[in-house]
């Protein structure tokens, strides 16, 4: 029975996982690999994946323990790689979400924790630039850099236009900042950014195909094999008991039937002693009849004990 039960359940795993392999397949076609990279630690690449129709906001932190009074950055998009970055990509894989914030003529594809900023594309008719530029310049020092989530500069979304994969590169460009004597100082090495993703799927996304096989299966198969196997494992049994029964009551009525033979012929002497001989000689061979019949019905016994007990350990 558990042989049984585990052949159905591997069965359910390979249809279960057959499903699963189909569902992503189909979305494998729409799917978009994205490689994000920073100038000011270019050995570190996070790559995340998204599918046609979803939205992605890109986050920009910077991180400094100086007292940052001015940024610009440049993040280049739908890039074939991280080595030469273009301002006009013949990839078009991401575009810009217009209106993702805010509401009405305020709406814009972009948004800081600054005021006095500026980017670039400032409109729609530069969306076919993939090269979002990010900058401000203050007097003062400006925002947490030295925190240790960091300061958020810009946060800018993005669509899933087509499938495939590109590389999303953020640079430095500038960074002033108050050194210790109060001379504003420029200097790259003053301030590290780092690029994240947040991927919102989109609500045509499928998402219920993976987990139809694995509830239907199940429910069918295994709740039908274990009730029949001890059901008919326990009618066994009983049926041969009721055999060794039946050699129990030939061995009883053996002895009864010979006594009783023997005691008929009571007539004279002379007969009675040949009666009594033949008599004596029918009381041992009821006598051995007897014993036989109780071995055979013992022996009967024992074996459906066996029999009951090598039933019992098979359908456990």
């Amino acid at each position: 029975m558990k042989k049984l039960t585990s052949v159905f359940l591997a069965g359910v795993l390979v249809a279960s996982g057959c499903a699963c392999a189909l569902s992503v397949s189909a979305d494998d076609s729409q799917k978009a690999t994205i490689k994000v990279v920073d100038s000011s630690a270019p050995s570190e690449v996070t790559t995340y994946e998204a599918y046609v129709g979803d939205k992605i906001e890109c986050v920009i932190t910077g991180y400094s323990q100086e007292a940052v009074t001015s940024v610009l950055t440049s993040t280049f998009i739908n890039q074939a790689d991280a080595q030469q970055m273009v301002e006009y990509s013949d990839i078009n894989i991401l575009g810009y979400a217009d209106g993702y914030y805010g509401e009405g003529d305020e709406a814009a594809y972009y948004t800081s924790d600054f005021s006095g900023y500026a980017v670039r594309p400032e409109s729609a008719d530069e969306y076919n630039r993939d090269l979002f530029g990010f900058c401000y310049i203050h007097g003062h020092t400006s925002g947490s850099y030295a925190t240790e989530d960091g300061q958020t500069m810009v946060k800018f979304a993005m669509e899933v236009l087509e499938p495939g994969e590109c590389t999303v590169y953020t640079v430095l460009n500038d960074v002033t900042y108050d050194n210790a004597a109060g001379e504003i100082e420029s200097s790259l090495d003053a301030l590290r950014t780092k690029t994240t993703l947040t991927v919102i799927p989109s609500e045509e996304r499928p998402t219920d195909a993976p987990t139809e096989a694995p509830t239907d299966e199940p429910t069918e198969i295994v709740t039908e094999e274990p009730t029949e196997e001890p059901t008919s494992a326990t009618q066994l049994p009983s049926e041969e008991p009721t055999s060794a029964t039946s050699a129990t009551q030939a061995g009883t009525s053996s002895p009864t039937s010979a006594p009783t033979s023997a005691n008929t012929p009571s007539n004279n002497n002379s007969s009675n002693t040949s009666s009594g001989n033949t008599s004596s000689s029918a009381g041992k061979v009821a006598t051995g009849d007897n014993a036989s019949a109780i071995m055979i019905a013992l022996c009967t016994a024992l074996a459906a004990g066996g029999i009951l007990a090598f039933l019992r350990r098979r359908a456990k």
